[in-house]
């Protein structure tokens, strides 16, 4: 199974992922990544009121990124529609 680490960034902050995570493929790791930034703003949200600067980053164990997401894309509702 794949690694992934999934890396938060601003102009002036950077949390990254030294561990990573085992996923099945980059779509798990877009749901991970979007799992992961709504719990850090959650975690932070008395530290940090302005998001809209902060990107998530996930990269591959090759160090290749794989997927750039801004936090404003992140942080939407996910629309489930029924069927």
């Amino acid at each position: 199974m794949p690694r992934f680490f999934v890396h938060f960034y601003d102009q002036r902050h950077a949390f990254r992922d030294d561990e990573g995570l085992d996923l099945a493929d980059e779509a798990a790791a877009r749901i991970s990544a979007r799992e992961a930034a709504q719990a850090l703003t959650f975690d932070l949200r008395d530290e940090i009121a302005d998001w809209s600067a902060w990107r998530v980053e996930v990269v591959d164990a090759r160090g290749r990124t794989v997927i750039i997401l801004p936090f404003a894309e992140v942080l939407e509702p996910v629309s489930v529609h029924a069927h």
